[in-house]
């Protein structure tokens, strides 16, 4: 945390070449996803995003990353902290975004009411995503 996401943002920013990037259980809060999303909006080779079981709740982040972002395909978000508004922003975020490559969207945890209106987004963009959430 801290030092190390301010790091890990910099060296995203200059390394083209990582394509997964797994993050999870790792009690990253809210300043550090901040930290990590500034590296991967200047990113274009990390493809998968692992942030399962952390500590943020701030979806903000997220959501202004894959609204923006065309080369992330899979991000995982299972047991996160982010809450149904939270995952409502995420999906507006996506809808905005004509240009996405993401392909799963994972929450396994916590069961979230819009869970819908992720699978409606990517039956109407077949083509863009194959997968939405995968719920066990």
């Amino acid at each position: 945390s801290g030092n190390a996401a301010i790091a890990l943002s910099t060296m995203l920013q200059k390394n083209q070449t990582i394509e997964e990037l797994e993050l999870g259980i790792n009690e990253l809060n809210n300043e550090d996803i901040l930290h990590i999303v500034n590296g991967l909006k200047q990113n274009t080779s990390v493809i998968i995003l692992d942030l399962n079981s952390n500590l943020f709740d701030s979806a903000g982040p997220i959501a202004d990353l894959l609204e923006h972002n065309n080369y992330i395909q899979e991000i995982d978000l299972t047991n996160s902290n982010i809450n149904n508004a939270g995952f409502t922003e995420i999906y507006e975020a996506l809808q905005r975004n004509k240009n996405s490559s993401l392909t799963a969207f994972n929450v396994y945890f916590p069961q979230i009411p819009c869970i819908d209106d992720f699978d409606n987004l990517c039956r109407a963009n077949g083509s863009r995503c194959e997968s939405s959430v995968r719920l066990f």
